[in-house]
């Protein structure tokens, strides 16, 4: 058998966020290139995944939009796996985490990467684990929407 290779995309796409302005005008954003850095995040590559884990090049739109940038403060309220953290982690980004059923995946896909350790706690989104004068730059998440999982209420 003939070993097949890795094809590369053969076309880059450009994704544009279109925003109201004053008097309608419709004003454009670059969001990105449709760089190569998702590449190699794809979930097939990460020790840890869940049923809910969000596409990678999704991840890299979401923290793109944020603006994240190197030394920027990241929460991701509901991480779960962790992959939008991890689209932050490549930004140089400072990561915090937290989930209502954290598990220790979260940290074998950090390392995988060589991030710095994202600073992850089991908490509620109601009851978050950090002390409210703590200001981010951003918060990044997916919400739960209760499709492939079931909904744990906390008492």
């Amino acid at each position: 058998k003939k070993k097949k290779k890795k094809k590369k995309p053969s076309r880059i796409a450009t994704l544009w966020l279109l925003e109201a302005g004053p008097r309608c005008w419709f004003l454009c954003r670059r969001l990105t290139a449709g760089s190569m850095a998702d590449w190699g995040y794809k979930m097939r590559f990460r020790p840890y995944v869940n049923p809910t884990s969000m596409q990678a090049k999704l991840c890299f739109v979401a923290v793109n939009a944020a603006r994240v940038k190197p030394g920027d403060l990241v929460w991701d309220p509901f991480c779960g796996s962790g992959s939008i953290l991890l689209a932050a982690a490549h930004c140089k980004a400072v990561c915090f985490g937290s989930d209502l059923h954290l598990e220790r995946g979260i940290h074998d896909n950090f390392q995988r990467y060589r991030h710095p350790p994202c600073f992850a706690a089991r908490a509620d989104i109601a009851r978050p684990p950090f002390r409210s004068s703590l200001a981010f730059d951003a918060i990044v998440c997916d919400p739960p929407y209760d499709v492939m999982e079931t909904a744990v209420i906390a008492e």
